[in-house]
């Protein structure tokens, strides 16, 4: 069935394919895409907010502006 010897020649050719993979550019580099947005992933997530405590009712909430406070 496999003898170490076609088992050292399977990993010596994936090892072999990686590395030529790699060199021409398929593997390992960032897209042109996410190298221009400062390598941020591109699916649309937001910037994480800040949460400030509510003074009165001690909730955290993103802006005090828009914030009732419910008691």
């Amino acid at each position: 069935m496999f003898s170490p010897l076609k088992i050292i020649l399977l990993l010596a050719v994936i090892g072999i394919v990686y590395v030529v993979a790699r060199k021409a550019g398929f593997l390992g580099k960032q897209s042109e895409k996410a190298a221009q947005t400062g390598g941020k992933k591109g699916n649309g997530e937001k910037e994480p907010t800040d949460l400030v405590n509510c003074p009165d009712c001690g909730t955290f909430v993103a802006s005090l502006e828009d914030h009732t406070c419910k008691k």
